[in-house]
């Protein structure tokens, strides 16, 4: 069974900004396994919510929400976790 993950706008557009901020400080080859990273993580917390923590915000909400850190292919990033 897989579930559904919202991308909103917002998170689209600050996941390609820091892909094209990783591209200038580190490479352009980085950047694109960051990003394509970045959908698989998106694409497992669809098929494994239950492997995440419930998100703080879920109290406010009445859908479940949960949330998954992605560290990207390495530290190198400059160790920035991003939240999914």
């Amino acid at each position: 069974m897989s579930y559904r993950v919202e991308i909103t706008d917002t998170a689209d557009g600050e996941a390609e900004s820091i892909s094209d901020k990783l591209a200038l400080r580190i490479s352009v080859e980085y950047a694109g396994r960051w990003y394509v990273g970045l959908i698989a993580a998106m694409e497992d917390l669809a098929l494994f919510p239950r492997a995440c923590p419930i998100a703080p915000e879920y109290e406010d909400n009445r859908q479940e929400i949960r949330r998954m850190l992605y560290y990207g292919p390495s530290r190198r990033s400059g160790g920035t976790i991003y939240r999914i």
